[in-house]
């Protein structure tokens, strides 16, 4: 099982520091050690076909976890968050959003 995080900020003018911290906080207090962190600047309406996280997700394999702040650094459309949730758990992968414990 690998686990995996996934930062996504909109625009090139804002900086990965509260997700960090949110993810890292979360993987500390459980004692888990990420195996890869992917980080993009691109907007959430772009399609995630058209992102690194594709890749990510492409990657994974079942049993594999991918942890993100919450689930808006996956997507802004819901149509496409839709699709992120069930590719993942088709493949078995597991979505973790951190902020909420």
């Amino acid at each position: 099982m690998a686990h995996k995080i996934y930062f996504r900020c909109s625009t090139e003018g804002q900086d990965f520091i509260q997700q960090q911290k949110c993810v890292t906080d979360y993987l500390g207090r459980l004692g888990i050690v990420a195996d890869d962190t992917i980080t993009e600047k691109v907007s959430g309406t772009i399609s995630h076909k058209e992102r690194k996280l594709s890749d990510l997700l492409a990657s994974c394999q079942a049993g594999d976890v991918v942890y993100v702040s919450e689930l808006s650094r996956l997507g802004r459309c819901m149509a496409d968050l839709f699709a992120i949730v069930t590719e993942a758990t088709d493949k078995g992968i597991k979505l973790v959003q951190c902020k909420d414990g």
